[in-house]
């Protein structure tokens, strides 16, 4: 919509708002009657806003004059008046003019200057938290079990930590299959030094087993763990994320032990 209509839109409702005719508004504006009373119907939206925000203006106008009489009245030199205007405001002002009274618009406030932006992580934290409190859970009820109350805030740190610590740096045995199914020594050694009694070995252009690697939300618990934990000893060093990394497209299967 062009910028002329907008304000050609705002001096009608401002002007319908207080009870002018469309004539008076059509010769206020320089158009016709028609072309002035079509405008709700022709541009509703910018209508309603135009409109609405006169209006809205207008009560609080006349809301705050209402108030500012009513405290005049107060002070009046008839002490009959006074005693009137202060009944009326002790029972009715806190409803018309209190905290969210039907006097009062609440405009939205706006962000505070030292407010700080939603954090781009929200979500891995929350993942992290979820991670964590299932986590929690399930340990203090295997603790309700045994008849053992449930773990304090360092007690489940720590073994929280040692569980993830247990699961990321696992080393899983590999055992070998062939392609009827049956175990067989790994891809280059002799059949005699198969782990299983088939003697069977795998072609040897097959690439080694792939390693069992961590779920996403095992990952995301680590790293959460790691921002609410970093004055005490990393969880994860250089070397023990090195096996994560390790994964190649292979019909072999790896089956982690323990």
């Amino acid at each position: 919509m062009a910028n002329n209509l907008k304000s050609l839109l705002a001096t009608a409702a401002s002007m319908r708002a207080v009870g002018h005719s469309w004539e008076a508004i059509a010769e206020e504006v320089h158009k016709s009657v028609k072309t002035c009373q079509n405008w709700p119907n022709k541009h509703p939206k910018d209508w309603a806003e135009a409109y609405g925000a006169v209006e809205k203006h207008r009560f609080e106008q006349m809301s705050k004059e209402a108030q500012t009489h009513l405290h005049g009245l107060m002070r009046d030199k008839d002490k009959k008046i006074q005693l009137r205007a202060i009944d009326i405001y002790n029972r009715h002002a806190a409803k018309v003019y209190g905290p969210g009274g039907g006097m009062v618009f609440a405009y939205p406030a706006g962000p505070k200057p030292d407010e700080k932006p939603p954090s781009k992580t929200a979500d891995l934290h929350a993942a992290g938290a979820a991670f964590m409190e299932a986590a929690r859970e399930r340990m203090d009820a295997e603790r309700a079990k045994e008849g053992l109350p449930p773990l304090t805030e360092d007690e489940f740190l720590e073994r929280h930590i040692r569980e993830m610590d247990e699961r990321l740096n696992h080393k899983p045995i590999p055992v070998y299959f062939d392609e009827n199914g049956d175990s067989c020594a790994p891809p280059g050694e002799d059949d005699s030094r198969s782990r299983e009694p088939s003697g069977t070995s795998v072609p040897a252009d097959e690439g080694p087993a792939r390693q069992a690697g961590p779920t996403r939300d095992l990952v995301w618990g680590v790293l959460f763990l790691a921002v609410l934990l970093t004055e005490r000893a990393p969880l994860i060093s250089a070397t023990d994320r090195a096996p994560l990394r390790q994964a190649s497209a292979s019909r072999l299967t790896s089956i982690p032990f323990g």
